[in-house]
Order: C-alpha cells, then sequence, then structure tokens
C-alpha cells in the first residue's frame, strides 16, 4: 500500500470544511440569543412581542425596526378602550409636545382619562424605551431590546401599570 501525499490530506481538509462551514452559520449569535431570551420571558409574563413593520422615523428621516413589546385587551375591556388609538414618543424634534419633558405625541394625543395614567409611570419608564402607545391591540412600549430581565421586569410593570389605570 502506497504512502498518500501530504496534499491529499490537505485537499480532504479542505473539502470537510467547506461542507461543515454553512452549519456554523446556523448557530445564533450571542444577541440572537439575548433577544430569544428576552421574548420568552416576556411571553411568560403575558406580554406579547411584535416586529413593527411602520416604525416611528426620527427627524432625519430615518426609521429603525422598531418592536414592540405589549398588553393585548381583555375582551371584556375593549369596548371601554374604544378606539382610542395614541404613541408618545421620546423627543425627537417632531410632532405636538407633550406635558411630559422629553416625550412628543406622534400624531394624535391621549384621551385626558389616558393622560392621568401616563402621569403615573411616564418618568419609570428606562431610558431605553422609546415609545408608549395605545392601539386596538393593548397597551406597550416601543424599545431596541436592550438590557437584562431586570429591565424587562420594569417595563413589564410600567406597561401593566398603565393598562390597569387606564381600565
Amino acid at each position: 500500500m502506497r504512502k498518500r501525499p501530504a496534499v491529499d490530506y490537505l485537499i480532504i481538509a479542505v473539502v470537510i470544511a467547506a461542507l461543515i462551514s454553512p452549519l456554523l452559520a446556523l448557530k445564533p449569535t450571542r444577541r440572537q440569543k439575548h433577544i430569544l431570551s428576552l421574548r420568552e420571558e416576556a411571553r411568560k409574563r403575558g406580554l406579547q412581542v411584535q416586529v413593527m413593520t411602520e416604525s416611528i422615523v426620527d427627524e432625519d428621516g430615518e426609521n429603525s425596526t422598531s418592536i414592540r413589546y405589549f398588553v393585548p385587551w381583555l375582551a371584556k375591556d375593549l369596548q371601554q378602550v374604544g378606539s382610542d388609538q395614541w404613541l408618545l414618543v421620546r423627543d425627537r424634534g417632531r410632532g405636538p409636545p407633550s406635558k411630559w419633558v422629553g416625550w412628543r405625541w406622534f400624531k394624535q394625543e391621549a384621551p385626558q382619562h389616558h393622560q392621568v395614567a401616563i402621569d403615573k409611570m411616564v418618568f419609570d419608564l428606562p431610558n431605553e424605551v422609546n415609545a408608549l402607545s395605545v392601539n386596538g391591540q393593548g397597551v406597550g412600549v416601543y424599545w431596541q431590546e436592550s438590557g437584562d430581565i431586570d429591565l424587562l421586569s420594569k417595563i413589564d410593570k410600567n406597561i401593566k401599570n398603565i393598562y390597569s389605570n387606564i381600565i
């Protein structure tokens, strides 16, 4: 039996590497794992997660992906909420000013009884929260999914506080 030259082994190694490399690309990044753990924890807490196709455009006309964590309305609460729909965003120089420093309305202002609920928690929101909203789906926040489970706990508490104060 003849000895195989080193070139043969090199060719075999290159072929094996070419076959394995696509499998390594399927491995999630640390950021993807972090986002997945945040979303799983949010679901356990009763929050729903939604990737928004209609993002909030900043003053430069740029829009980033908007991720919304929200508490859905219960069927019994839908009639009470009606068609209320509003969005309060961190101040980026666009939209009518609100009574809260650092925040502006996006399009339409919240009804007065919602503003009372907002008063109780708007300054408790973490800096990572870009917007607070109410629409036909529920009460939620937009954020970039940075931070840890403790930050998610604070966001969860604030969303549920405003929900209970609106109903």
